[in-house]
């Protein structure tokens, strides 16, 4: 996998570090997320939310 640098500041680092910790996932698994979430996939017509 690519190595994605998130410009973040070291308090937004950590309050992502915690929010990640809180919910048992990692970094990647949010990072992983939010480029699906940003990149339009022709897959799915229908957007889901959980």
């Amino acid at each position: 996998m690519k190595r994605f640098t998130l410009r973040l500041t070291e308090a937004e680092y950590i309050k992502l570090k915690n929010y990640c910790d809180e919910l048992h996932i990692s970094m990647n698994d949010v990072v992983r997320q939010l480029i699906r979430e940003w990149t339009p996939t022709s897959q799915t017509s229908h957007h889901e939310h959980s």
